[in-house]
């Protein structure tokens, strides 16, 4: 059995509104258990700290702390600005709940490049994955600034960040970053 990683903390993002799945994308079943469960279960393998970042009163019936977005209606940005204030590490790995393709092999390949400075993505077939990401706290000031300056996309972030990319294609058979997003997808 592997040693968890206790250097850098796991936080799943699950606080968004879920406008267009019409109900809380954590808690859709898919694969026989709900979303949220697949990236519990992932995590779990990998981190010993693993926090949820959500303002969804449900998500606490997952047993895991939870700590609330720090800025409404911003998208993921909030959400991450959250957990690395939250955090007490210098490297904290961010994934979305509603990416259940996500596997092992690809996180411990962004886990090997920590060595590097900044900000380290996942990209598949070139396009980066802001969403299964390990940020570093030491950023968070700038997203803060960009928060302020009403500055959310995550790819202008990345810029930002100066983000060192690790390609996972060779990891995959289809890309592990699909989100599930609609009832049309989850089909």
């Amino acid at each position: 059995m592997e040693t968890k990683i206790n250097s850098v903390q796991a936080f799943i993002l699950a606080g968004g509104q879920s406008s267009r799945m019409g109900i809380d994308k954590a808690l859709v079943p898919f694969r026989g258990m709900p979303m949220m469960q697949h990236s519990i279960r992932l995590l779990s393998e990998l981190f010993t700290s693993i926090t949820i970042v959500s303002n969804h009163d449900s998500h606490h019936d997952f047993g895991l702390k939870v700590i609330p977005d720090a800025f409404e209606k911003i998208g993921p940005l909030g959400g991450i600005i959250a957990g690395l204030r939250y955090s007490t590490t210098e490297m904290n790995f961010f994934m979305a709940c509603d990416m259940p393709m996500v596997t092992s092999p690809i996180i411990k390949s962004l886990l090997e490049a920590v060595n590097t400075n900044g900000c380290i993505t996942a990209s598949y077939n070139g396009k980066s994955e802001t969403l299964c990401t390990l940020y570093p706290k030491s950023a968070l000031p700038l997203l803060e600034e960009m928060a302020s300056k009403q500055q959310h996309r995550l790819y202008d972030m990345l810029d930002v960040l100066k983000a060192n990319v690790v390609d996972v294609t060779h990891l995959c058979e289809s890309n592990p970053f699909i989100n599930i997003n609609t009832p049309a997808e989850l089909q």
